[in-house]
């Protein structure tokens, strides 16, 4: 029965030791506690304020780069504009001369062009001369 009470005893001390490791919080007053909202309040307007500058650089960022953006797209425009317009430039001439030639070759005559006429020609000649028949022979035109 002696170690009921010293078990007992020994339970007291500990949780006496306990209590005394707790260390009171001091008390705070009513104007220490709107002083800190006030400190807090202006922390964060400084920080909305921040804010209001980062977006605002953002906003000038974005505008700069919308001009820049249709900058290189008004270029793209006239490079393409002035590469449409060399090309006809550069084809008409092109056009005009192959009209010519086909016009000068008679190319969509129904008796044929004027090269195949004259081929048939010359293959008529050399059933007579024998050295136009050669020449045909060595060019595979006969």
């Amino acid at each position: 029965m002696k170690k009921i009470p010293i078990i007992i005893l020994f339970f007291v001390l500990l949780s006496a030791a306990t209590v005394f490791a707790i260390e009171p919080a001091p008390r705070i007053t009513d104007r220490e506690i709107i002083e800190s909202l006030a400190e807090i309040k202006a922390t964060q307007k400084t920080i909305l304020q921040r804010f209001e500058q980062v977006d605002k650089r953002i906003d000038e960022t974005n505008a700069s780069n919308r001009m820049f953006h249709g900058f290189i797209i008004s270029i793209l425009i006239a490079l393409f504009g002035y590469i449409i317009w060399d090309r006809r430039t550069l084809m008409k001439p092109l056009e005009n001369k192959i009209i010519n030639i086909e016009r000068e070759l008679d190319i969509g005559a129904t008796d044929g062009n004027k090269i195949i006429r004259l081929i048939n020609a010359l293959r008529e000649l050399s059933k007579e001369d024998e050295k136009v028949a050669n020449v045909l022979r060595q060019f595979h035109l006969l």
